[in-house]
């Protein structure tokens, strides 16, 4: 198999399994930004590592994603239950009037 039969998998494989969710992530990266532009909100971006279902650990990482990209790997995995307590952690400093990062990582340490 050659690149350009590689490359036509993906794409053909894009437009058949992937289309709608694209056109839907797109939309609502639109309304987003529509929204931040206005003011009306400032989104916070946690970008993970792999998740999976594992149980709420307190031994995951998170911070400033630029800093935090050096300790992401590839294989790393976080628990969607740590995702979860990350997500109101940084809801809490926000109600309390704290700024949090933009963009956000998150990994298991």
């Amino acid at each position: 198999m050659t690149n350009f039969f590689a490359r036509m998998f993906v794409s053909v494989a894009t437009v058949l399994f992937w289309s709608k969710p694209l056109a839907d992530f797109e939309k609502q990266l639109a309304e987003v930004g529509d929204a931040k532009d206005k003011g009306l909100i400032r989104p916070t971006l946690i970008l993970p590592a792999l998740l999976n279902d594992g149980r709420k650990t307190n031994t995951y990482w998170s911070g400033e994603a630029s800093i935090m990209k050096e300790a992401m790997g590839v294989t790393n995995f976080v628990s969607r239950a740590s995702m979860a307590d990350l997500c109101l952690k940084l809801g809490e400093r926000v109600a309390s009037g704290e700024e949090v990062p933009q963009w956000v990582g998150i990994t298991n340490s």
